[in-house]
């Protein structure tokens, strides 16, 4: 233990042993071992249910003087390696026999000091370990899985001990006859006893398996079936053992076995039915899980439990009408249910009804005031509305009440959506920047893989190289986790490379249009494509990731399965196009999940994860310190990694009283999110309109009103002069959006954070973009743009030079008309360019060579 830092020791304790962890790490203190690295687990015994305990194993430390042997040819089996002390006596080399039989001799030691070597060569060569894995089940079954075999040597040992003891006894025996032929009549069969009730069968089956006694459970059921196979009861309890294990092509080939002999037994199916949806439920297969539960349904309709999973399934695939409907109909019937008062509410806000949603967390909170997770679902709907003090407050009072260290991280460090001023946002990230610091010397740890790790969205809002904030962030997460993944090693890529895309969004959003080209134009000849959605598809770009993609996945909600399904597809490059947007794609890449992990500019900010290799950028963006900024090592393409389809308008005459602008007077048009403009912004903005009292600067409305409210705050004291010149339109359908930008006379980038997706848009029509590059890439993808199409007329170099080119593209119609044209010309170079997907592809073979 001490040789392999990082390495854990597990024990399996038997049903009928007493708890004895608390004393094994006492022991084990004393030899300098921290105490979370001792762990013992009762696990569930029996043929169905225990070999899956392998699974979390890497290698079997065998006892000494006495071995194992069940156990052995069960790791051996499992593909776990096995180290074993070869004993004085025969009960101390069972497991060295089996070792030599497999060919395992160098796993097999001779002295104490050699099973040490042993056990540390392996666990410092994962490499080796591997491949060892890989070739045991092979040689375990060649060498003692011949059983015919084995039977025939079996019994020829019996037929000569036979011969012999007779022999010793003078009798003479025909090496043909059968042993039969000598036994008393009496031995030959031993009376039959009385048959137990199979009511009384049943019950003790159960019993032994509610105290977790699991072997003898399942071997009272086995009996049970061996008699009265067709009996639906015992299979039912045989599906749960193997259920109890995660075990779920057994639990399903039992319960499905149940449900198939309770034709008269309508409950016991419906029963049947649930369990088989939880366990697909648990395994990400949610389709099968809705398949199950409406089965159920039908066996026993308005059953309370079934509505309530059918609620969380439908939550879960993102039919959130159809969850509230469930939901609903479960509370018709079970008003006093917190928990689920609080799921209904999360159903609300999934559909952007969120005073419905705050209703039924408040109604959770009436029944049960100390209901953790209502609060902090309020406290989340708070930050996300800006209500940054009244949510940090509801993030404490959770906290008091359930001490998760994720909803600790929140109530320290959840920043505003909109800030009122530019000594606001700095005496915001100097008291982040003290939080965290806090938080570290406390020692706080979030497990990434078994709960959410919040994302810190806004901080790429505040204009600054955001790096060792971002790891020291990351650092919360490095700790004893839960959930060990086997490390991903690189293969030799002979076939095509399995890359994955993992997102939430490669939907109808910016980051699906920004990905749906590449993904689509990656040379199948080459590549294997797996698109991993953490929601369902859309009704258009989700669907057409679908349809490109060689595979595509739905990972379940929970951390621990998706990562381990991930990790089963052995991929050997996974890509992620944001990251920090989404708490579940932050959290999953806190994990190695293949051999190369890379990410790109959909959060165009540093990780800040050791388990980030790349990040894929572009030299016509990236100022030359922008190592900097990464702590992944920056891929500077030549150009943006995007290949964008241009978007196209059936009319191209738009008026502006469509969307309730002024007819006359000059549009600055800056259609991004609230969130992206800077107190620093608000000098720019207001020098524009005091130079052009003709001008009207356009805004989209905030997601919500309160953005609105603190923006239009700030603006009435940094320029109050100008305020009522300021128009807001509301969120708009993209081809509305897109016949917005057309009423614009110029398009004005934030600082700080300027566009991408509305860049690519823009452009297609010809629309003038005057933007300021700063240092960073978040502030540099139009520049970006322009410099790939060599036109760099509109890029500022101060802010005085911002407001003129501005006021000047909008002012003077000429000009205007003429870099218009440039525009639309030159434009043609941005969209549908594939050449860049071959020196994308380039870059993923060099990374695997």
């Amino acid at each position: 233990m001490r040789r392999v830092p990082r390495s854990r020791l597990l024990f399996f304790r038997s049903s009928h042993m007493p708890p004895i962890q608390d004393h094994l790490r006492r022991k084990f203190a004393a030899y300098g071992i921290e105490p979370e690295r001792i762990i013992v687990r009762q696990p569930p015994f029996g043929d169905l249910v225990y070999l899956p305990c392998f699974d979390e194993v890497d290698i079997i430390l065998d006892t000494f003087p006495f071995g194992g042997h069940t156990m052995t040819c069960e790791a051996l089996w499992m593909g776990v390696p096995l180290v074993t002390l070869y004993g004085r006596w025969p009960c101390g080399r069972l497991s060295a026999s089996v070792l030599t039989s497999v060919g395992a001799t160098a796993w097999i030691a001779k002295t104490i000091g050699q099973y040490i070597e042993i056990a540390c060569h392996l666990a410092n060569r994962p490499e080796e370990l591997a491949k060892q894995r890989q070739q045991l089940r092979s040689r375990v079954e060649s060498a003692l899985c011949q059983g015919a075999k084995f039977v025939a040597q079996l019994e020829d040992i019996y037929r000569r001990m036979w011969r012999e003891f007779c022999h010793s006894r003078g009798v003479r025996v025909s090496p043909t006859a059968r042993l039969d032929s000598y036994i008393h009549p009496r031995q030959r069969k031993e009376p039959a006893k009385p048959a137990r009730p199979l009511e009384d069968c049943l019950a003790e089956a159960q019993r032994l398996s509610e105290y977790q006694r699991f072997a003898e459970a399942e071997l009272a059921y086995r009996r049970i079936l061996s008699s009265e196979p067709r009996c639906a009861a015992a299979w039912r309890g045989l599906g749960h053992l193997a259920a109890v294990a995660s075990h779920l092509p057994g639990a399903v080939e039992c319960l499905s076995h149940a449900i198939q002999y309770a034709l008269e037994q309508p409950h016991l199916a419906a029963q049947c039915h649930f369990e088989l949806a939880q366990l697909y439920r648990r395994a990400g297969r949610l389709s099968e899980a809705l398949q199950h539960l409406k089965s159920a349904l039908m066996l026993s309709p308005g059953n309370p439990p079934l509505l309530r999973m059918l609620g969380s399934v439908y939550f879960d695939l993102g039919a959130s009408a159809q969850a509230v409907e469930a939901f609903r109909a479960y509370l018709d019937q079970r008003p006093h249910d917190a928990e689920t008062w609080n799921d209904l509410g999360n159903a609300y806000r999934q559909m952007d009804q969120n005073e419905q949603a705050i209703e039924a967390y408040r109604q959770a909170l009436q029944l049960k005031p100390q209901l953790a997770p209502a609060l902090a679902n309020i406290a989340n709907l708070l930050a996300e509305q800006g209500k940054t003090q009244e949510a940090r407050a509801y993030y404490h009072w959770a906290y008091t009440h359930n001490r998760l260290a994720r909803v600790r991280f929140l109530a320290e460090t959840t920043l505003p959506v909109i800030y009122q001023s530019k000594e606001h946002l700095w005496q915001v990230r100097a008291e982040l920047e003290n939080a965290l610091q806090r938080l570290t010397q406390e020692g706080l740890f979030i497990d990434p893989t078994q709960e959410l790790f919040p994302t810190h969205f806004y901080l790429a809002y505040q204009g600054f190289n955001d790096r060792e904030l971002h790891q020291q962030i990351a650092r919360l997460g490095e700790g004893p986790r839960k959930l060990r993944l086997p490390t991903p090693q690189k293969r030799p890529v002979q076939g095509k490379i399995k890359i994955g895309f993992l997102s939430r969004y490669l939907q109808s959003h910016t980051i699906g249009q920004l990905n749906i080209g590449l993904i689509t134009h990656l040379d199948r000849r080459q590549f294997e494509v797996y698109v991993l959605s953490l929601a369902p598809p859309d009704a258009y770009l989700g669907q057409r990731f679908r349809e490109v993609a060689d595979h595509y996945i739905i990972l379940p909600p929970e951390v621990p399965v998706a990562l381990q399904h991930v990790a089963a597809l052995q991929l050997d490059i996974l890509y992620y196009p944001d990251i920090g947007m989404d708490a579940m794609s932050y959290t999953l890449a806190f994990s190695r999940l293949a051999p190369v992990q890379c990410c790109s500019w959909g959060h165009p900010v540093t990780t800040g994860l050791p388990t980030m290799d790349y990040f894929i950028s572009t030299a016509t963006a990236e100022i030359a310190e922008a190592d900097e900024h990464y702590s992944e090592r920056l891929v500077r393409l030549s150009r943006l990694n995007v290949v964008y389809e241009r978007p196209k308008l059936p009319d191209a005459n738009v008026e502006r009283s469509r969307f309730g602008l002024p007819e006359q007077g000059h549009i600055y048009l800056c259609p991004q999110t609230l969130f992206k403009f800077h107190p620093e912004f608000d000098e720019l903005l207001a020098a524009i309109l005091e130079s052009d009292p003709q001008g009207w600067l356009v805004l989209i409305e905030g997601k919500y009103s309160y953005w609105t409210e603190l923006l239009m705050q700030r603006f009435a004291r940094t320029m109050p002069g100008v305020t009522s010149r300021i128009r807001f339109v509301p969120k708009l359908p993209r081809d509305d959006f897109l016949r917005l930008l057309l009423t614009a006379d110029v398009m004005i980038d934030p600082i700080h954070f300027g566009g991408g997706n509305t860049s690519y848009e823009a452009f297609a029509f010809g629309v003038p973009i005057v933007t300021w590059a700063s240092p960073f890439l978040r502030c540099r993808l139009t520049y970006a743009m322009y410099k790939q199409m060599d036109f760099l007329e509109l890029v500022a170099s101060s802010a005085q030079d911002y407001v003129e080119k501005a006021v000047r593209v909008a002012c003077d119609v000429d000009y205007r008309e003429y870099v218009r044209q440039v525009i639309r010309e030159r434009a043609t170079v941005l969209y549908d360019d594939r050449a860049i997907v071959r020196e994308l592809e380039e870059q993923f073979r060099n990374w695997l060579a």
